[in-house]
């Protein structure tokens, strides 16, 4: 699901009460690099706020690949 989607969320795994969604990087080989992640409370960062959310940090983290020299195709 995470790499169909293209992002993955943390609910309350690292911390309670605490929301993460995050993309990888990739470098110019198609490895991954590293991440962007955006976080806050639930309160804040709600179920619905997730589809649209998680899309716009995949589009910011392929939009950080492509300025690496990443040419693949990311995830839908």
């Amino acid at each position: 699901l995470i790499r169909e989607r293209g992002y993955a969320v943390d609910n309350e795994e690292s911390a309670i009460g605490g929301r993460c969604i995050g993309a990888p990087v990739y470098d110019e080989a198609g490895r991954p690099l590293g991440a962007i992640s955006i976080s806050g409370p639930i309160a804040r960062v709600t179920d619905e706020d997730i589809p649209s959310t998680g899309r716009r940090v995949a589009e910011i983290a392929d939009q950080i690949s492509r300025a690496m020299g990443y040419e693949g195709k990311m995830p839908a």
